[in-house]
């Protein structure tokens, strides 16, 4: 199962051998905002995150858990573009002609 953000907070505060009081006067933020981060009951600031993943000498995405594994080469993912979609040889018109205006349009 994976961790929610709060469980990798506090783990890798207990593996700096951390105090809640004591991450949070790295961050200059308050005991319990540290509580709630690793309640999962609030999210850090963008600032903070950054903060955090320099203090644990990890990336933003190791810490965020933001990426998943590579998508496999040619697997079309949301942007690709396959080849000859949609294309006609130069010249050539549109397989059912020109376009008509939709009945709600223009009058």
């Amino acid at each position: 199962m994976d961790m929610t953000l709060g469980q990798r907070i506090q783990d890798h505060r207990t593996r700096l051998g951390l105090s809640q009081e004591g991450l949070g006067d790295k961050l200059g933020v308050s005991r319990q905002a540290v509580s709630k981060w690793e309640a999962d009951g609030a999210v850090p600031d963008t600032d903070k995150l950054i903060a955090l993943s320099r203090l644990f000498g990890i990336t933003l995405n190791e810490l965020l858990q933001v990426e998943g594994p590579p998508e496999p080469a040619g697997s079309g993912g949301f942007f690709a573009v396959r080849s000859g979609a949609g294309s006609r040889p130069p010249g050539s018109s549109p397989p059912h002609g020109p376009p008509s205006s939709p009945s709600w349009c223009c009058g």
